[in-house]
Order: structure tokens, then C-alpha cells, then sequence
């Protein structure tokens, strides 16, 4: 993501979803350096944002919140990074928001986490009571597992979230809710799709291409290493089974030791309770 705010000039950034904050930091780092600023929003950000924003005090806001309320109050923006609630209903009214802002505005070059399996077309839903019912399909805690489109009876991946229980259809998954904006969008736009790391869709306005030759190089760029997509679409597939099997290990590993937790205290119990 640096090279690509680096290539558009972005000076005004939006980050939704920072999880550890490593992204923040790069792209704090960035802002510095063009005296540019990151607005990064997240309901739950796993690190200590207040010592981060004394470290760049000009360069970032943390703000903690919904992203489809905090957009609106944003200003225009050069760069926006959409890694949040994996949903139809909040990514495409995200992506709705920004071209609120953006009314008399060239639109942020957008990049979108999250597009292929498993959210590409599936819902996810961090708090499923933050979304209207009549966008919510049922959902289940059970894992998920390659190559089937239904959720686990045991194992697979990101057990415990409210994943959706049907893929595909209406109204489902982010890569869904991205191409029903872009048939919905004004505004002509060029599409990277980067089928890796859980699949990184990145929108360009025409607008932008044609002022800022940099971008177009390197949006070019990026175009022709994707010439390769099967390899990189196969290495994917492969990383995503290790994935599944390391949580699975990590899970049962969880569970022997929670076992042999309780069987110490009762051995302790027990031998308390012995006659001397």
C-alpha cells in the first residue's frame, strides 16, 4: 500500500480496520514524510493508539467507531484502505459514503482487503446486530473449509466469528458488494484485482490515471504481474489449506492444554484430600 500512496501522491489517507497497527505505522511514517495525514477508524484496534498518536502527533487520528459513521464527517481524501467489516451491507454503503464526500470531488484511488475466498462471497459479520436484518444472512460460528462452499461441522478456518452460512447470491460478500457499486458508480474507474492474501481489489479513478502519469505507471505495473494470476491464484489456494490446518492444530493444542489445566487441579484436589 505505501508504493501505491507513494505513486498517487496521496496526502489525505482513510484506513478502516487496523487490527495490530502495522499498517498505521507505515502509513503514519508515510504521512509524515509529504506532511500529509491518516485518518485510521477502527471499534476495537488491538494496540495502544494513544501511544502511537503521541509518536505522530500532526500525521494521524485514531478514531473509534463505525466506519459508515465516521465517513461522512471526513474530508476529501486521496487514499482510502477498506479492511473492515467483511459484508456486503457495510462495504458497499462504505464505498457509497466516499462518493457522498467526494460530490464535487475526484474520487480516492480505493483498495479493498478481503475480495476472494473467504469473503469474496461470503458475509462476515464482527457484531451482526450493526447491520439492518434485511441485509443479514444466517450465520453460524462453525469454521470454514476448502473447497466447500458450507461452513465446517469441525475445524476450518476463523472458527468462532458469525461467518455467513451460504455462499454466493445476492447481496453477499465483499467482491459482490464491489461489483454492485461499480455498476451503480458514475465515475469510470480501472480495476486491479490481486488475487492473494485473501484477495486485494484495488479501484482507480480514470480521473486520477490522467493527472498523475506516477500512478499510471504503477498501476501498470502492477497490471502486468498479475499475467501470472494462476500461479499466484495456486499459491494462495495452497497458504489458505495451511492456514486452516494451523488453526486447527492451534485449536485442538488450546484444548489439551485447557485439559491438562483441570486434570492438575483436580490431581491437587485429590491429594489434598488424602489421608496423611
Amino acid at each position: 500500500m505505501r508504493p501505491l500512496a507513494v505513486a498517487a501522491d496521496a496526502r489525505t489517507i482513510l484506513e478502516v480496520g487496523s487490527e495490530s497497527g502495522l499498517s498505521s505505522r507505515v502509513l503514519l511514517n508515510y504521512a509524515a514524510k509529504v506532511a500529509g495525514h491518516l485518518y485510521s477508524v477502527d471499534t476495537h484496534p488491538g494496540f495502544d493508539t494513544d501511544a502511537l498518536q503521541a509518536e505522530f502527533p500532526d500525521s494521524g487520528t485514531f478514531i473509534r467507531g463505525m466506519s459508515l459513521d465516521v465517513i461522512p464527517s471526513l474530508p476529501t481524501l486521496d487514499l482510502a484502505l477498506l479492511d473492515g467489516d467483511h459484508n456486503w451491507f457495510t462495504v458497499y454503503h462504505e464505498l457509497r459514503e466516499l462518493e457522498r464526500i467526494h460530490d464535487n470531488a475526484v474520487m480516492p484511488v480505493i483498495a479493498l482487503h478481503d475480495s476472494d475466498w473467504p469473503y469474496g462471497r461470503r458475509d462476515l459479520y464482527y457484531d451482526p446486530e450493526t447491520v439492518p436484518t434485511e441485509y443479514r444472512h444466517p450465520y453460524s460460528p462453525a469454521g470454514l473449509l476448502l473447497p466447500d462452499a458450507k461452513v465446517a461441522r469441525e475445524g476450518g478456518i476463523n472458527q468462532g466469528m458469525n461467518n455467513g452460512v451460504v455462499e454466493g447470491g445476492a447481496r453477499n460478500g465483499v467482491m459482490t458488494a464491489i461489483e454492485d457499486y461499480l455498476s451503480d458508480s458514475p465515475h469510470q474507474w480501472k480495476i486491479l484485482h490481486l488475487p492473494m492474501y485473501f484477495g486485494v481489489t484495488i479501484l482507480i479513478p480514470e480521473a486520477r490515471l490522467q493527472a498523475r502519469p506516477q500512478l499510471r505507471e504503477y498501476a501498470d505495473w502492477l497490471e502486468k504481474q498479475l499475467h501470472g494470476s494462476e500461479l499466484i491464484a495456486l499459491g494462495e489456494r495452497l497458504r489458505l489449506a495451511e492456514t486452516i490446518q494451523a488453526q486447527a492444530l492451534h485449536e485442538e493444542l488450546r484444548s489439551a492444554r485447557a485439559r491438562i489445566r483441570e486434570l492438575e487441579a483436580q490431581l491437587t484436589v485429590n491429594m489434598q484430600a488424602a489421608p496423611e
